[in-house]
């Protein structure tokens, strides 16, 4: 296929970050991007920080373009994968014109050329290349940093344009179906979190029954499991007849038996093992699951250090502080939606306790099942969906250092994917 070897700095120009002060930082405005946002490949537009449009206009160098490359220069070793040093990442559509903090580097084509973009993207995600970084990196037991000099030295394998562009189509395609999935799941959930606030917050059935009005979206036998008035609580007025609740009075906490750690996790395996971080998981073993949740039962998981929440379908293990919980006669997927994000990271805590004693209203044991009942379709799709971002994701991997290298035959790849992407 015609390969030469080339530095990537010669394929590459490059900004360093830019050191915002927390000073500078307010509840609005222009997006700044930090380490700590980073996924696998891409930015979590959670927990961000915003600087105003004075600070901004003075460090329009490191705004940000989608499918920019930003790669981590400072971080952990590879026992820490969440925040590893030299984690590479592709900067979605939604963070174009964000600013990009210290300890990344944007990179881009020194020809401004997408395909060429992308081709230096896919090729700087090969295991041998992240292995690469890590192996020039320095640092103490517990960070690790990597100089411009040992990024840029680093030798990429450059094929001819016809070959390139080939290969950018091949794993962007499967991208492409990747990003599709995760863009649905975030409909269902953006459904099932307002039918929720609706509900459980606005409480409009309730207001509509006061008012003597149909309430939009909501059979009339449903509607009359609603009250017609307000009362007084400690939280202010509710529906009449609901209750203020903890936490703690709504859950059962589910013991999860063998606990793992990551020094022990496998990279393949049967069983995936659950981390704190956003990413998901640590590894994986070969013993029997901890838990057994299915996409008709799932689980609930609460981080006791990063407040991390999610629902999981599959079975499972987790390290230490990783706590399971379900529902204690209120529908699980009801719990979630009264939980999730009422307790927020603080640095170096057990969060548990906290998370426990926080109070929230609770309605009727039934009206918690119904909304179950309405709302485990989305979760189900969303489920058989991550299911098939997994796979999809696995192909994508697999596939990546065989076409980078010249092993695969890219036109009968692609008759292949035809169909699945």
């Amino acid at each position: 296929m015609n390969f030469k070897e080339v530095p990537l700095g010669n394929l590459i120009k490059h900004k360093k970050g830019f050191a915002f002060k927390t000073q500078d930082y307010i509840s609005t405005g222009i997006t700044v991007i930090r380490v700590s946002n980073f996924t696998d490949n891409s930015i979590e537009n959670s927990d961000l920080k915003f600087v105003s449009n004075f600070i901004a206009s003075q460090n329009k160098n490191v705004e940000l373009k989608e499918n920019d490359i930003v790669i981590a220069t400072v971080g952990s070793w590879a026992n820490n994968p969440n925040s590893v040093v030299g984690k590479t990442i592709l900067v979605p559509k939604w963070a174009n014109g964000a600013l990009m903090n210290q300890n990344a580097v944007i990179l881009r084509s020194i020809n401004d050329s997408l395909v060429d973009q992308l081709f230096i993207y896919y090729y700087m995600k090969q295991q041998v290349f992240k292995d690469l970084i890590l192996s020039r990196s320095q640092g103490s037991a517990n960070q690790a940093s990597i100089t411009l000099e040992a990024i840029f030295t680093c030798p990429v394998l450059f094929p001819n344009e016809i070959t390139r562009i080939s290969i950018v189509n091949i794993l962007s395609s499967i991208d492409k179906k990747i990003a599709l999935l995760k863009e649905t799941n975030q409909t269902l959930e953006s459904i099932a979190q307002a039918i929720f606030k609706s509900w459980f917050v606005d409480f409009d059935p309730v207001h509509a029954r006061q008012q003597g009005i149909k309430c939009a979206g909501i059979d009339d036998a449903t509607a009359k499991l609603f009250p017609d008035s307000f009362e007084e609580s400690e939280l202010g007025m509710i529906p009449k007849g609901w209750t203020v609740c903890t936490h703690k009075d709504l859950l059962k906490r589910i013991r999860v038996g063998k606990k793992y750690e990551q020094k022990t996790a496998l990279k393949e395996g049967l069983v995936p093992i659950l981390d704190q971080g956003k990413s998901g998981l640590i590894g994986y073993h070969n013993d029997e699951a901890g838990l057994n949740p299915t996409p008709t039962n799932p689980i609930i998981v609460f981080a006791n250090h990063t407040c991390y929440m999610r629902l999981v379908s599959f079975p499972f293990s987790t390290i230490q502080n990783v706590l399971p919980f379900e529902g204690n006669e209120v529908d699980t997927l009801w719990l979630y939606q009264a939980t999730k994000e009422k307790i927020k990271f603080e640095e170096y805590k057990g969060h548990w306790p906290d998370f426990e004693i926080k109070k929230v209203v609770c309605p009727s044991k039934e009206l918690t099942k119904i909304y179950g009942e309405i709302v485990s379709p989305f979760y189900k799709k969303i489920f058989l969906n991550d299911s098939e971002v997994i796979t999809l994701t696995k192909l994508r991997d697999t596939l990546l250092p065989r076409l980078i290298s010249g092993k695969l035959d890219l036109s009968e790849i692609e008759e292949q994917l035809e169909g699945v992407v």
